[in-house]
């Protein structure tokens, strides 16, 4: 009898240690576009679904006629009804572009992307 008493409070201490607050998710959208024009229906849902970030795309990351990688599809923005939105900016690397760079082309891409 004591032993089930103490294998019971050792699974009540147990399961009672695992509770945690989880917190609720923040809603977030991908915008994928070259153009970002953010229409007023559009918006409408975006704060009818209670999202607060926006991912978009800034540009693309393709290998040029000359084996460089180069930004392409840059993103033309009209930021008129993006308040109260967070922008987090994307980039998209084609493979191909990983897959032809050298080590030292991908340090200088990285650095190129990220003052871009």
């Amino acid at each position: 009898m004591y032993q089930n008493t103490w294998i019971l409070a050792l699974l009540v201490l147990a399961f009672s240690a695992c509770r945690r607050e989880i917190e609720p998710a923040e809603r977030a959208m991908y915008y994928w576009r070259t153009t970002l024009s953010i229409r007023p229906a559009e918006r409408a849902l975006l704060d009818s679904l209670g999202v607060k970030r926006l991912y978009v795309k800034y540009f693309d990351v393709d290998i040029d006629a000359g084996g460089e990688p180069v930004p392409m599809a840059q993103l033309e923005a009209d930021t008129s009804l993006l308040q109260g939105l967070t922008i987090i900016p994307a980039v998209f690397i084609t493979n191909r572009t990983l897959a032809q760079c050298s080590g030292d082309q991908l340090d200088t891409l990285a650095i190129r992307i990220y003052k871009k």
